[in-house]
């Protein structure tokens, strides 16, 4: 698979994390769940969901509007949202990772949802 180069700076333009420590993330939830969850609201359009589970630094840094920006331009040079498959979750320096499997027309993608210890969300990248 090549690696497109517009795609990595996309990816490193969303690339935002707050690095600050925090305790166990999102105790009691199921933050897999969430995060698919995260990824077909973006599906379908809908960038007001994700946002309003965004820390403070996020909605700052990736508005609704931006992201909803940084999503057509993602399915412009991957394809149509086709579905989610696997999900992977591990702790972070106090942050809870997970990586969703995301496949789109033209490739798939892992969508990496970081949750601080509120479970709010203080990243989100998409990577080959």
């Amino acid at each position: 698979m090549r690696t497109d180069r517009s795609l990595y700076t996309l990816v490193t333009f969303v690339a935002i994390l707050v690095v600050t420590p925090v305790s166990a993330a999102g105790a009691g939830r199921d933050l897999a769940a969430d995060a698919r969850s995260l990824v077909h609201a973006l599906a379908a359009g809908d960038f007001n969901k994700p946002e309003a589970e965004f820390t403070v630094q996020m909605q700052q840094v990736l508005p609704a509007a931006k992201l909803k920006e940084v999503w057509r331009k993602l399915t412009v040079q991957v394809g149509t949202y086709e579905k989610t498959a696997e999900t992977r979750s591990l702790p972070y320096h106090g942050y809870t990772i997970v990586l969703v499997k995301t496949i789109f027309k033209k490739t798939p993608l892992w969508t990496k949802v970081v949750y601080d210890g509120d479970g709010k969300i203080a990243g989100l990248y998409f990577r080959p």
